[in-house]
């Protein structure tokens, strides 16, 4: 995820493929030119300092920009801004040697600026000299590359090959300027008027409200507008940064005294969970703490051998048996210590940090909140599980927001053994919400006493209800149950499954695929069963459609949690709330989208909300389309949820989309129908069936701050700290330095 410091904006960069020889060097070498357009169009007061690249699909959750191969995406942020929580502007190959472009979708993603060109308008001033980053003009007047007679690009493969052979030619283009007070149309009908109440970009730009208070305290030209000049010299070049690309995953669990009894055993079996369900190439490794911390488990990567693989797998579970209760709550010297160890070989494309504790800090040289800036300059993920009325909700909330990561609490008022279960339940659900490309298709709670021969899903599940009375009507004696999960078409992989609380028992499971093919263990389809309460197939390419899980044993004996996580590069579902902190009694403002390449129309979405009280409710999402008077762009999805004075505390809250695959027409904006080398000013979208769900927890407080502490909170999308290079990177970044001062 990146931010923004003194001037300086950090971007990430997700190609969900994988790079050329050279497309990396051109990439950066366009982004120089994206920072010198938008540090002339800011007089000279901000720039692009560092991109972070993430190749192959990895890192996507926490990029600031997807670049797509060549598959009829044309550049769109789509309201995705820079303050929120892992949302993320696209554009394909074909658009990327247009570094105007790019700088334009970056207007609206770091200064939730709008488009001016709608139906035609443009502003009032000079074409060849205060033309607006926001408007439609000729695409010649782009900074872009040409061929050598000055001709435009038709696509990537006709430019790519002539920039590696040296005769692309960089032209200079005259769109580096925002409109001002004084050349502003406030009477034109486009978005910018429309959304952004009249104002023109630099005036809606001067206010920091209006960008996620991020504290940029821009210098706003007067009426005679903004220095027409570029500045002089140029930006500083942006330093480039290729990522490891490996995928890695550091837990850090609390086994301080107030763990001791029951919840120390499902902390242990959560943590197998995680040794069993990481996979080859995969890395992780396992910090403790309680008034001290400890690396149990280095970084590592889990082996390819099956038998190199037992072993590594077995090593760890001994490891983890061996946790036992004790001692304080030293919360920051234990982020510390896995901060470290994930960073020790360098960045990689995904780091993830899972932090679980039950408590209040209340020992240690630093707290959270010393170590959050580095984990932010690092670009480390951190997912943050409380337990209980001793976790710091707000301080939790605050770690995840700003990191990209999510914030699972288990409330207070449930009984001992519901909460026991619940970590078990919580760190397994993070573990198929925090994999890049990962999504969490059915997590249900079952209670095995109840249910019928076959569970049928529902959309008004509350995923974590532990307080819902149990039924306990008598049934007959079933030795099975099945329950179906849809795999998405293009899914690379796959965890088909079940858990249970009662270590004591046994259930083994038969998965059977779309046609009707019952899996067994292969090169293909891992299979993981024995001692721990969970089994499940962890399957490689599976087919698309409906596939069925069956569970065989003492049925009426305990209850279950369905597995069905799925990983996809193609589909990305973003939710966030617009605060995560209120006041009691204000309402909570949610935005969502689900994305495939393009946001899609006609999305089933709700949100399912556990009230700080335990009450249930249900949310409808409104589709926005485009009409005037709303507040966000066509297909992004907004709910509120009204909240109580008097009820203080976590709301819990589960977002569920459902979309039936189906085709429909695209239609490009006017400026990129006007693309050069464009044939089609629609193209046909064929999407799969999706179902996806995330969870979020909003706080809800007398003064609705963050009150964490000592400090003031971080906001999404700043840091104070400078962007973290590792030392066994640096000569990669001479390389880039190197290259890009040539031009």
């Amino acid at each position: 995820m990146g931010f923004y410091t003194n001037g300086k904006f950090n971007l990430s960069v997700s190609l969900r493929y994988a790079p050329a020889t050279q497309e990396l060097n051109f990439l950066c070498q366009m982004f120089q030119q994206v920072s010198r357009v938008l540090y002339d169009a800011t007089d000279g007061q901000q720039y692009i300092a560092s991109v972070h690249f993430a190749p192959d699909g990895l890192g996507g959750e926490g990029a600031d920009i997807w670049i797509h191969p060549n598959a009829d995406v044309w550049p769109n942020s789509t309201s995705a801004r820079l303050w929120f929580t892992g949302e993320s502007l696209d554009v394909s190959q074909d658009f990327t040697y247009y570094a105007t472009i790019l700088a334009h979708e970056l207007s609206h993603y770091l200064y939730d600026l709008r488009d001016e060109y709608n139906n035609g308008s443009t502003c009032q001033g000079n074409i060849t000299t205060q033309a607006s980053l926001m408007e439609g003009y000729s695409w010649d007047f782009n900074n872009r590359w040409t061929d050598a007679a000055g001709n435009n690009y038709a696509n990537f493969a006709a430019f790519f090959a002539d920039f590696v052979a040296g005769t692309a030619v960089l032209q200079a283009g005259q769109l580096n300027e925002f409109c001002h007070a004084g050349n502003h149309n406030a009477t034109a009908n486009n978005n910018q008027n429309n959304i952004n109440g009249n104002q023109s970009c630099w005036t809606y730009m001067g206010d920091n409200a209006n960008h996620g208070n991020l504290p940029y305290n821009l210098s706003i030209p007067g009426a005679a507008g903004p220095t027409l000049a570029a500045p002089a010299p140029n930006p500083p070049a942006t330093v480039c940064i290729e990522l490891i690309n490996a995928q890695r995953f550091m837990l850090v669990l609390d086994r301080s005294f107030s763990m001791v009894g029951s919840k120390i055993g499902q902390l242990i079996a959560g943590a197998n969970f995680w040794v069993d369900y990481v996979n080859a190439a995969e890395e992780l490794g396992i910090v403790r703490f309680s008034g001290t911390s400890t690396l149990a488990a280095t970084m590592s990567e889990v082996p390819a051998s099956a038998a190199a693989q037992a072993t590594w797998r077995t090593d760890r579970h001994t490891i983890i048996a061996g946790t036992t209760a004790a001692g304080s709550t030293g919360i920051g010297d234990a982020l510390r210590l896995g901060l470290t160890n994930i960073l020790a070989a360098g960045s990689a494309a995904a780091q993830v940090i899972i932090l679980f504790t039950d408590g209040l800090q209340n020992t240690g040289t630093e707290t959270a909140q010393d170590v959050l800036p580095d984990a932010v300059a690092a670009g480390v993920k951190i997912y943050t599980i409380g337990l209980g009325a001793d976790q710091d909700v707000a301080l939790l909330t605050s770690i995840a927001d700003v990191t990209g990561g999510m914030y699972f609490g288990i409330p207070a008022d449930i009984s001992d053994n519901d909460s026991s279960d619940a970590i078990s339940d919580a760190l397994a659900h993070v573990s198929g919400q925090s994999r890049s490309n990962s999504a969490v298709k059915s997590f249900a709670e079952i209670d095995g006493s109840t249910v019928d021969s076959s569970y049928v899903p529902s959309l008004d599940t509350v995923l974590f209800n532990w307080t819902e009375s149990k039924k306990t009507r008598p049934r007959q004696k079933i030795d099975s149950f099945v329950f179906p999960v849809e795999i998405t078409s293009g899914s690379t992989n796959c965890t088909l499954g079940v858990k249970w609380y009662d270590r004591a028992l046994s259930y083994r499971i038969q998965v059977t695929d779309p046609t009707g093919i019952v899996i067994i263990p292969s090169a293909t389809a891992r299979l993981v069963s024995g001692k721990h309460p969970y089994t499940f197939y962890d399957i490689t390419n599976p087919k698309p459609g409906k596939w069925t899980v069956e569970v065989f044993g003492n049925i009426r004996a305990s209850q279950f949690r369905t597995i069905g996580f799925e990983v996809n590069r193609n589909v990305r579902f973003e939710v966030a709330a617009v605060k995560n902190h209120i006041k009691a009694g204000e309402v909570i403002n949610l935005r969502a989208k689900l994305m495939y390449g393009f946001a899609l129309p006609e999305v089933s979405m709700q949100a399912n909300v556990r009230t700080p009280s335990g009450k249930i409710q249900t949310v409808k999402f409104y589709e926005n389309k485009g009409t005037v008077g709303e507040k966000e762009e066509e297909k992004v999805y907004t709910a509120t949820i009204k909240t109580d004075k008097a009820e203080q505390g976590q709301y819990s809250i589960t977002v569920v989309a459902s979309y039936k695959g189906k085709q429909f027409v695209f239609k490009p904006d006017e400026l990129y129908s006007q693309k050069p080398g464009s044939k089609t000013d629609s193209v046909l979208i064929k999407t799969p069936a999706i179902y996806r769900q995330k969870t979020l927890s909003v706080q809800a407080s007398r003064t609705g701050s963050c009150d964490c502490h000592e400090k003031e909170p971080m906001l999404p999308g700043y840091n104070s700290k400078e962007v973290w290079i590792n030392l066994k990177q640096k000569e990669l970044v001479k390389r880039w330095k190197a290259a890009h001062n040539k031009d």
